[in-house]
């Protein structure tokens, strides 16, 4: 028997739970439907017996350099770090659920050395810690660099002149910026060990997407001079209860308590759209909606309404996440995200979620991140030597004494990730304008709403802009 609704929405993500949520709330019939096996897909954490681990690093972010706005309706996707301007809405939003503390600065580990982060914190104590072996030519090129005048690729126009950053990659604009001395000493091992390939298959315009940072040469530069300049430090935010994930499981509790919403976990089957657009589920729900808003993927979207099948195989690598357990009391150093730079440690980044939430535990939940094709190229083949290396890791950088003292690791999971490549964003932009012109009718959140705009804060947004729109 078909059922009618005023709001269909297809999806799992934070993107598909706010809008249904206040679609309902706005007293529309609304119906959402979560096609996959699981809710909030990577802001949702992993469950490994009585603990709840995050998928890596996650964060809140309340804060930004935009001008804040409160016209919602005018956030738009397709610009990118639109969203920025609504941090205020974000933060109201997710505070208003789970209780945040503020996260320790995250460090870096470069050479032997522990040192404020720069990667994300803005905190380039680092600088003042390298051997004079590399400062002095890192000075030279940056001086150099400052007095050129050659600003096309100054990172200050990365929003100006966005297709020259596009068709410009990471490597070349990261080099004109900050020199071939810091991008080989800094950027360079990080950035390998994190996507798994060479840097110059990632578009400039998308650095941020893969932990790329871009500075100014001349923030750099002034870092040896008598009046270093100190850019704000990017402050972020996390659950007092020591998990990202609870963000999550409180939006689908307040999902399931919502009168005006039903939730369906089926697939998708087809969609006809004859006379309006009619849903056929895998287990036979029949749904019609009266406005369809699609918060996963335009492939299948495409599948649903065309049976089609996708065969590119797109820019894709896979992350390794560790997750392991340890006895507080024998962490020789505090961090809330500590990235990796040394290229022998093959570990990009491990996150102390217990220390993020500030909290005074006795066990430790840290998740380790690693790129699966970077572990192949350095000899790690398995799960059993991935976990011995994690244990010598811990000993390597001086986190524990000893092996003895390094934790239990408890599970080791592989995540695909879609790089963020030239061929994948112009096959996405394809598949966006057949869907546009086919499909226009349909409000696309998420995955399907722009290539780069499927942060946390984003999707609180565009959720938050469908409630008002159609409010």
């Amino acid at each position: 028997m078909d059922r009618s609704f005023d709001f269909v929405v297809v999806g799992n993500n934070a993107a598909a739970l706010v809008s249904a949520l206040e679609l309902a709330r706005g007293n529309h019939e609304t119906c959402l439907i979560n096609p996959h096996s699981n809710w909030g897909g990577h802001f949702s954490g992993i469950a490994n017996g009585q603990h709840f681990f995050d998928h890596g690093m996650t964060f809140f972010e309340f804060t930004s350099f935009h001008d804040p706005s409160k016209d919602i309706l005018s956030y738009d996707p397709k610009v990118r770090n639109d969203s920025g301007r609504f941090f205020k809405f974000t933060e109201q939003y997710v505070r208003q659920r789970v209780d945040c503390v503020e996260v320790p600065t995250p460090k870096v580990y470069f050479n032997g050395t522990y040192a404020d982060d720069f990667v994300i914190s803005n905190r380039f104590q680092i600088l003042q810690k390298i051997h004079p072996a590399l400062r002095v030519p890192l000075q030279e090129e940056l001086e150099a660099i400052c007095a050129s005048g050659d600003r096309t690729y100054h990172a200050s126009n990365k929003l100006k002149n966005e297709a020259a950053f596009l068709e410009a990659n990471y490597e070349f604009v990261a080099k004109s910026n900050h020199g071939q001395t810091f991008h080989r000493a800094f950027l360079e091992p990080l950035i390998d060990k994190i996507i798994g390939r060479d840097p110059t298959d990632i578009p400039a315009l998308f650095h941020r997407m893969v932990w790329a940072p871009l500075f100014y040469g001349e923030t750099l530069f002034s870092q040896f001079t008598e009046h270093p300049q100190q850019l704000p430090t990017t402050r972020f935010h996390y659950p007092s209860s020591g998990y990202f994930g609870r963000f999550i499981d409180t939006l689908l509790e307040e999902a399931k308590d919502c009168t005006k919403l039903a939730i369906i976990t089926e697939a998708i089957d087809t969609i006809d759209s004859d006379s309006g657009y009619h849903i056929h589920g895998h287990n036979g729900a029949s749904i019609k909606p009266g406005k369809l808003i699609w918060s996963t993927t335009m492939n299948l979207l495409l599948k649903a309404f065309e049976g089609f099948q996708d065969k590119r195989q797109p820019d894709q690598t896979l992350i390794s996440i560790v997750l392991v357990l340890m006895d507080t009391s024998k962490l020789l150093h505090k961090f809330s995200t500590l990235f990796i730079i040394d290229r022998d440690i093959c570990a990009y980044r491990m996150t102390n979620q217990t220390y993020c939430g500030r909290r005074e535990d006795s066990q430790s939940k840290i998740v380790v991140e690693f790129n699966s094709d970077y572990l192949r190229r350095m000899g790690i083949i398995d799960e059993r030597g991935l976990k011995d290396h994690v244990m010598e890791l811990f000993v390597k950088i001086g986190l524990v004494r000893s092996k003895d003292d390094a934790g239990v690791v408890l599970q080791v999971l592989a995540v695909p990730w879609n790089l963020p490549t030239l061929t994948n964003y112009h096959h996405y932009m394809k598949l966006s304008g057949s869907v546009q012109e086919k499909y226009g009718t349909i409000e696309r959140l998420a995955p399907s709403a722009s290539f780069a705009a499927t942060s946390l804060n984003d999707q609180i947004i565009q959720g938050l802009k469908i409630g008002k729109q159609y409010g």
